[in-house]
């Protein structure tokens, strides 16, 4: 990216961040809004939201893992472990929940 970029980029980012306090200043915006960057990855948390995109059943996945089949895949911090969809895909070879290649 070159400065140009970067700029448009910082100034998307302010503005957005404008619009949101003066909604909620004003009380037209009750619930935090998140915004999803373009290239952020897809993610699941827990090993239910795994199984739940998947479509396997909880043991399968939990089996899945402590196997080995899903290293770097995930980051765990304590109980806490959080999926990035993108690298199961492409590490079990499937493109999407409804199109799995068994």
């Amino acid at each position: 990216m070159n400065e140009v970029d970067n700029m448009v980029e910082y100034l998307v980012r302010k503005t957005k961040e404008a619009v949101i306090r003066q909604l909620k200043e004003e009380g037209l915006l009750e619930k935090e809004v998140v915004y999803r960057e373009r290239n952020s990855p897809r993610t699941a948390y827990g090993l239910k939201g795994l199984a739940d995109y998947t479509g396997v059943n909880l043991y399968c996945v939990a089996r899945w893992k402590k196997e080995g089949k899903l290293e770097g895949c995930y980051l765990q911090i304590g109980r806490k472990i959080t999926f990035n969809l993108d690298k199961i895909d492409e590490k079990l070879g499937w493109k999407r929940k409804d199109t799995l290649k068994r």
